[in-house]
Order: C-alpha cells, then sequence, then structure tokens
C-alpha cells in the first residue's frame, strides 16, 4: 500500500492555523463545551469545519474573501450547532483566516506562528486561573460573614415597613 503523498509545508501551515483559529474562538467553544449541538459531537465537528474551510480556501484560492467565509462559518453554527451569531465574531474569523492564507501561500507563516504562540500561552492560563480563583474564593469567604439579610430600600431589616400596623 503506497503512503499518502506529502502535504505541502504552506498547506500544512494553513491546516494548523485554522485548527488554531477555530481552537480560540469564543462562540465555538461555547457550542461545544456546552453541546449546543445536542449530540456529544462537538470535537468531531470542529474537526469537519476545519476540513470545510481548508477545502473552501483550496477550491477558490485567491478569490475568498472575509465574507465568504463569515457565511459558512454562520451556517455552520447554525445547523450544526443550532446557534445563530450575531456579534460579528464570524466575520472578525474570516477576515483573520483570509489574511493567514494570504500569506501562508507565499511561504510567510507568522500568523500560524503567532497563533501557536497564543495557544501555548493559553494552555498555560487554566492553571494559573484556576489557582488564583480559588484564593479569591477563599478571600471571599471571609467576607460572606456579613449580614446581607437587609434587602429592602427602607432600610428595615423585616422589610415590612409600608404593611399597616396591628394597633
Amino acid at each position: 500500500m503506497a503512503a499518502p503523498p506529502a502535504v505541502h509545508p504552506n498547506k500544512a501551515a494553513f491546516i494548523e492555523g485554522v485548527e488554531l483559529s477555530l481552537a480560540s474562538w469564543t462562540a465555538l467553544r461555547l457550542a461545544i463545551d456546552n453541546d449546543w449541538g445536542n449530540d456529544g459531537l462537538g470535537e468531531e465537528k470542529e474537526a469537519w469545519m476545519c476540513d470545510v474551510l481548508v477545502d473552501y480556501f483550496g477550491q477558490r484560492a485567491q478569490r475568498v474573501e472575509p465574507e465568504d467565509v463569515e457565511d459558512i462559518l454562520l451556517q455552520i453554527m447554525q445547523d450544526e450547532f443550532n446557534t445563530m451569531l450575531e456579534d460579528g465574531s464570524a466575520y472578525e474569523l474570516g477576515k483573520q483566516l483570509v489574511a493567514m492564507y494570504r500569506e501562508v501561500i507565499h511561504g510567510n507563516h507568522r500568523l500560524v506562528e503567532e497563533l501557536r504562540a497564543k495557544a501555548a500561552r493559553r494552555r498555560q492560563q487554566p492553571a494559573f486561573l484556576a489557582t488564583q480563583s480559588r484564593q479569591e474564593a477563599t478571600a471571599n469567604d471571609d467576607d460572606d460573614d456579613d449580614d446581607d439579610d437587609d434587602d429592602s430600600d427602607d432600610g428595615s431589616e423585616d422589610g415590612d415597613a409600608d404593611a399597616p400596623s396591628a394597633s
């Protein structure tokens, strides 16, 4: 059995860049983490989404515009994750992918390297944030002893200041 043909380094870099971009897209992370597709297949859908985008760029080459990518992303998010995005993030991701593609096809992998460095920092960050959150929670536990029961606007503790007296 023959080995599959080697992937060109520029294409390999673009694939990695798309994967890294999707992995850091908040809308997709939320959809996967919260199973908005209701099928537990979020990670598989993310990989498929990457394949769709890479194939689209491969077929259209230099004719891809951010709006084209935005349309694909919005359609996939709606169809696969039951999510309609209106935050502009799909367009921003489209701009990023188009810029990256235009650099990568000329052998410039700078944007992919930046994404790789950001991903490495993100992988280190959760441990720091978890530690910081535990420390803040411990510090806030000391503050929870305050009396928070008087929620009325008139300053009375029982909240019945407007009730008629029983005289």
